[in-house]
């Protein structure tokens, strides 16, 4: 998942990444570091249009094929939301 993070953020700097997603690079450095992605980075990151299932799995094609198909953000956070009642 690291290895995907870093290949999606290319030669752009880890603070220069996380201004383009609207995040704090605190949250782009540490899960580069650690593996620990936070809630509000796989939103971005997923927004931004990569796909979330080939960033955590590395299953599919890394970016969504039509903008259409590309859920919002608000159903993003509903899925991630009824997702925590299960764990």
């Amino acid at each position: 998942m690291i290895g995907r993070l870093r290949a999606i953020r290319a030669d752009t700097s880890q603070r220069a990444f996380a201004r383009q997603l609207g995040v704090a690079p605190q949250l782009v450095q540490r899960a580069e570091q650690l593996g620990t992605f936070a809630l509000e980075l796989l939103l971005a990151i997923g927004e931004s249009g990569v796909r979330l299932n080939w960033l955590m799995l590395g299953e599919g094609p890394a970016t969504w094929a039509k903008r259409g198909l590309r859920p919002s953000w608000e159903r993003s956070l509903e899925v991630v939301k009824a997702s925590r009642s299960y764990l």
